[in-house]
């Protein structure tokens, strides 16, 4: 997948960072894309849903059911560093975003190549656009996490 952002953790220790990380997350099964909480309960002391195979960590924040209008971000640091932070959206968050890029290419193919396009494209940009702010918003809740926990 793409890397949307890559933060840097240089000002930590690199195994402070790997133990507040595995101390916060709950371990998940290889599926981490669609973990979700099930219920409005409050999990203990944990911030993330995690998996790890022999390379990567990847960690992505619990959301509970009124944030899942927000797209799903996946966190994927590389063991060997903790410093560096690849975020990424999840695969059906991924597809959406592309989903919603392909049609506005079509749209705006459409208004150039063809004179008498009636079409409106307003619509695709107001969904362009809730994409955009809530990946944003998306982004700052777990930036703020891991600020919190480090």
């Amino acid at each position: 997948m793409v890397t949307i952002k890559e933060i840097n953790l240089e000002n930590s220790d690199h195994q402070s960072i790997e133990n507040s990380f595995r101390k916060y997350s709950i371990r998940k099964g290889k599926m981490i894309e669609f973990a979700s909480n099930s219920g409005y309960q409050k999990i203990a002391d944990k911030f993330f849903f995690a998996n790890e195979n022999d390379r990567y960590f990847e960690a992505t924040r619990i959301k509970y059911p009124f944030e899942n209008i927000l797209p799903r971000l996946i966190l994927k640091i590389d063991k060997n560093n903790f410093h560096n932070i690849k975020i990424r959206f999840s695969i059906i968050s991924g597809i959406y975003f592309l989903f919603l890029y392909i049609i506005l290419l079509v749209f705006l193919g459409l208004v150039i190549f063809k004179n008498n396009f009636n079409g409106d494209i307003s619509i695709i940009l107001i969904l362009i656009l809730i994409q955009f702010i809530t990946t944003v918003i998306e982004y700052k809740l777990s930036l703020k996490i891991i600020k919190r926990i480090i």
